[in-house]
This record gives C-alpha cells, sequence and structure tokens, in this order.
C-alpha cells in the first residue's frame, strides 16, 4: 500500500497552509504570476496575455516570486526537501 500515512497526509496539509500565508506576502502580481503558473499550470504565454505583459516580464515575476517564497519558507522552517 502506497497510501501516505496519517503523519504525512497530516505534514503536508500543514506545509500547504505555511505555502499559502506565504503566498499572502508576495506583491501582488507575484502571487497572481505564481498561481496561474504552478496552481492554474498555465505556460509563460498565457500567463503573459492573462496578464497583459511580455513574456520577459513573466519570466521575471515568477524568477522573483519563487526567490521570495523560498525565503519565506526557509524562514518557518520549510525545506525544498518537504515539498
Amino acid at each position: 500500500d502506497k497510501s501516505p500515512l496519517p503523519d504525512e497526509n497530516a505534514m503536508r496539509a500543514e506545509i500547504r497552509k505555511i505555502i499559502e500565508s506565504a503566498l499572502v506576502q508576495l506583491r501582488s502580481e507575484y502571487r497572481e504570476v505564481w498561481r496561474l503558473r504552478y496552481i492554474e499550470g498555465w505556460n509563460t504565454a498565457e500567463t503573459a496575455a492573462r496578464m497583459g505583459r511580455g513574456e520577459n516580464t513573466v519570466k521575471v515575476w515568477v524568477y522573483r516570486a519563487n526567490k521570495q517564497l523560498r525565503v519565506l519558507l526557509r524562514r518557518k522552517g520549510i525545506t525544498s526537501e518537504m515539498v
């Protein structure tokens, strides 16, 4: 049985809450571009069109959003291995 153990489910739920609280701390543009790319699964061109921005701007915003999220999550004790 490869189902996650109850402890693993609880840990994932807690990490999800921490990520959501970190996303709220980002600039609105970064939060929106991150949501479109990683939650909605849109590519760079789709995201740029939706936001009315150039693709290079979207790439920079994704980079900055990820960088800021890493910092915020590290402060809360979350590492990339945990996500």
